[in-house]
């Protein structure tokens, strides 16, 4: 057999030739048949394409598939004079995907976290995964608790929903608006407390500056607990679908982390709306009235 033929296949009955097989091909475009086979169909099965048709067979039609592959993958960049690097992509997934690939090559030592790898972070994490993973690694390794977070920071609380930290934006959300209660019940009650200006302006003073404290603790620890959340619920999608292939947990966990800015907006107003009424229902109670809703508006 000509070693053209090895591992292919007779195009009439789909079977892989043997060395000892006598093989007849099509005059036309090249397709091989097994004698038996040719004479049996007696026509070749790509006829009504002949004059356009090339039988290439599957050896070469892989080798020619992956030089296109790697052919496209070099077109993808473009190193400038100045040492830069053009990266052509037809969209953001695909350009993720490369850089998520050049971040892990760079994150070589990164060791599993808890059993958490830094692909399945970096899925979790989904955007800025750039600047979360070396903030996680030195977390770990250096046991740095305090990692400022700015955008947390500004955007409180959109972004602990936007990185679906519900439990501890939800969290840090009550004491903020338990700082403004705490004004209001003083105020209140402040004749029956014996409460006078002075010591009331104390009190919100104090009240203000652990409002501040609280943005403050957001500014300094967010990446902490954004860190411990993202092992917690990796580890727990793991564990729940321990039995699917990999690929498909590595989805799951994309889809999970996944950031989300209407999510985060929503979250956010739903949020500050069921904490408003059950203060507000806390103050009526007390014949306290709309105080909340006032003090907040102005």
């Amino acid at each position: 057999m000509h070693e053209e033929f090895k591992n292919e296949k007779c195009a009439a009955c789909g079977m892989k030739f043997f060395d000892d097989e006598n093989i007849v091909v099509c005059p036309e475009c090249g397709t091989p048949y097994h004698r038996e086979c040719w004479e049996r169909i007696g026509t070749c099965v790509h006829s009504a394409e002949h004059g356009s048709y090339e039988w290439k067979g599957e050896n070469r039609e892989l080798c020619e598939h992956l030089e296109n592959i790697e052919s496209a993958e070099n077109q993808k960049y473009e190193n400038t004079n100045d040492g830069f690097e053009i990266i052509h992509v037809d969209s953001y997934d695909e350009y993720r995907e490369i850089m998520d690939k050049k971040l892990l090559e760079q994150q070589k030592d990164f060791d599993a976290i808890d059993g958490v790898t830094a692909q399945e972070l970096l899925k979790f994490i989904g955007k800025n995964g750039y600047y979360y993973l070396p903030v996680f690694k030195d977390i770990r390794k250096n046991n740095k608790s305090l990692k400022l977070n700015f955008a947390a920071f500004l955007m409180f609380p959109i972004h602990c929903f936007y990185r679906k930290m519900n439990l501890f934006g939800v969290v840090m959300m009550i004491l903020l608006f338990l700082t403004t209660e705490a004004k209001i019940l003083l105020s209140h009650f402040a004749e029956q407390l014996g409460i006078n200006d002075n010591m009331l302006m104390t009190a919100y003073i104090i009240s203000t500056a652990l409002s501040l404290a609280i943005d403050i603790f957001v500014l300094m620890f967010f990446n902490y607990f954004y860190f411990k959340s993202c092992i917690k619920r990796i580890n727990m999608i793991k564990q729940h679908y321990s039995n699917e292939s990999y690929d498909r947990v590595l989805a799951r966990i994309e889809v999970a982390g996944r950031p989300s800015i209407f999510y985060a907006v929503a979250f956010s107003l739903c949020s500050a709306i069921a904490i408003i009424f059950v203060f507000q229902l806390i103050n009526h109670m007390l014949g306290i009235g709309n105080s909340l809703v006032n003090t907040l508006i102005s």
